[in-house]
């Protein structure tokens, strides 16, 4: 009788363990339209935002800032400010 058991436990485990192992990840449907167009909005700020902040940037996901630190050179206020603006005019053109 022990056999028996070990035998069925090997096979639910065995079609379990199969089961998983070829279960593909389920497709993300599609993003809405308004979802697009909001991330390519939103890009050239988080862009630029993320050149003088890249911990921000890397903790929200934005990719390519996790080797990345904090701008301490000279003149971050201003040269923030200019790119901040720079950003603000590609999304009012």
């Amino acid at each position: 009788m022990r056999a028996g058991w070990k035998t069925a436990v090997t096979g639910l485990f065995c079609l379990f363990a199969g089961a998983l192992a070829g279960a593909a990840e389920p497709a993300s449907p599609a993003a809405p339209a308004w979802v697009a167009r909001s991330n390519a909005d939103a890009e050239p700020l988080l862009t630029a935002i993320a050149e003088f902040h890249p911990e921000f940037a890397s903790r929200v996901g934005v990719p390519g800032y996790d080797e990345k630190v904090v701008d301490m050179q000279p003149g971050v206020p201003a040269r923030e400010r200019t790119a901040l603006e720079a950003a603000r005019t590609a999304l009012q053109s």
